[in-house]
């Protein structure tokens, strides 16, 4: 943001009142906001109280979520969250007395999280991109990130 601090200030301090002076508006706000989480991010069917199949941690299987507001009365959530991905043991395998159990439990458990931290843009996110042949001309190539980026390895892009 380009603005001085005390226009930011004067910014918070309005957001605050708006807060003090509506707190069921923003309450219901913030509810909405954690349903598009629930029902979107983690594919939770909120009426069945199912998965709706794997969201960004994994299928989940339960959750729990307690909301608070703190003292600058903002609202905010604590999650309990059960994924079919990470069963029971492993939590308790990570901090395993014996070092292979130990280390098996941490290769699957950064396993699942390579798989459940990872983007797909899908086909329609188009990407245009300049590229210098090797004449030193630009061509323009447009495309969807697979198959702009294919040829180079993912932790350069």
């Amino acid at each position: 943001m380009q603005c001085s601090e005390a226009d930011c200030i004067a910014d918070f301090v309005l957001q605050k009142d708006i807060r003090l002076k509506s707190p069921g508006a923003c309450s219901l706000e913030f509810q909405s906001v954690m349903q598009i989480v629930v029902e979107c991010m983690l594919r939770w069917d909120i009426k069945k109280k199912t998965s709706k199949g794997k969201g960004i941690l994994g299928t989940v299987l339960a959750f729990f979520a307690a909301d608070e507001e703190q003292g600058r009365k903002t609202l905010h959530r604590h999650w309990q969250i059960w994924v079919k991905e990470i069963n029971e043991t492993l939590p308790n395998c990570l901090f395993h007395e014996d070092n292979t159990a130990r280390d098996i439990a941490r290769k699957t458990f950064c396993k699942h999280i390579d798989n459940v931290l990872t983007a797909s843009y899908g086909s329609e996110f188009r990407i245009t991109h300049k590229c210098v042949k090797e004449s030193n001309d630009f061509i323009n190539k447009q495309d969807i990130a697979e198959v702009l980026f294919q040829e180079r390895d993912p932790y350069i892009f």
